[in-house]
C-alpha cells in the first residue's frame, strides 16, 4: 500500500497553485487535482480581457509578474501561472475531476480522507491526510430565477462576443445582445463589446 499524501489540493487556479507552492516549501507530499486546464477559469476568460487588479496582487510564490501595462491581460495571466508551475515543478494532474471526498472513520495508515476522481484513464482515488478545496467561483454562476435560464442554448459565462460579421447574425433581424448581472470586469467587458442590434439587420 502506498503512503498517503500529506495534502490533496482540489483546483489548479491561482489559489490552488499558491497552496501547492507553500506545501512544497514545507516539505509536504502533495498533489493538485484539476478537472480542466491549468488556471481553468482564466483560460476561459475573454481573450482580450484585462484583470481588474494590478499584477503585484496576482503574484504567487514570490515570483514577479512583469507586464508593460497597468493591469495584465488574460494572455499574460496564463503565461505567468504556467511559468510559476514550471519554476516550482509543481505536481499537478490536469483533466482529473474530483467526484467525491470520503472521510475515513479511523486513520488508515495515516490517511484521513479518500479523494475519488475521474480522468481520461477512468476512476481513481487518492488517500490523503488533509484536503484543500481551491475551486473558486467560476463554475457557480449567480442564477437570477427567470424562465428560460436553464435552456441548453443559454450561457452563464461570457467568453468573447462575436464580431458584426459573424455567421451567427447572417439573415437575423435582431442581435442577441449579451447581458450581465453585476459590475465586475466581465460585466463591463460584455457591455463594451456588445454590438449594436442594427449591425445584424439586412440592408
Amino acid at each position: 500500500m502506498t503512503l498517503p499524501l500529506d495534502l490533496v489540493i482540489v483546483g489548479a487556479g491561482p489559489s490552488g497553485l499558491a497552496a501547492a507552492i507553500a506545501a512544497q516549501q514545507a516539505g509536504l507530499g502533495y498533489e493538485v487535482l484539476e478537472k480542466g486546464a491549468l488556471v481553468n477559469s482564466i483560460f476561459h476568460f475573454p481573450r482580450h480581457m484585462t484583470f481588474f487588479t494590478t499584477a503585484d496582487l496576482l503574484e504567487i510564490g514570490g515570483l514577479p509578474f512583469v507586464t508593460p501595462f497597468e493591469k495584465p491581460t488574460q494572455a499574460e495571466g496564463l503565461k505567468y501561472y504556467r511559468k510559476a508551475t514550471e519554476a516550482y515543478s509543481l505536481r499537478v494532474a490536469l483533466g482529473e475531476e474530483v467526484t467525491g471526498v470520503r472521510a475515513l472513520g479511523e486513520s488508515d495508515g495515516g490517511a484521513r480522507f479518500v479523494v475519488q476522481t475521474r480522468g481520461k484513464d477512468g476512476a481513481g482515488a487518492r488517500r490523503a491526510r488533509n484536503v484543500v478545496f481551491a475551486t473558486g467561483y467560476y463554475d457557480n454562476p449567480n442564477l437570477i430565477g427567470v424562465p428560460g435560464e436553464d435552456l441548453p442554448h443559454v450561457s452563464h459565462y461570457y467568453t468573447t462576443a462575436p464580431g458584426p460579421r459573424s455567421r451567427s447574425c447572417i439573415g437575423a433581424r435582431a442581435w442577441p445582445t449579451p447581458s450581465s448581472t453585476g459590475s465586475g470586469p466581465t460585466s463591463r467587458t460584455a457591455s463594451r463589446r456588445a454590438p449594436s442590434p442594427r449591425a445584424s439587420e439586412p440592408a
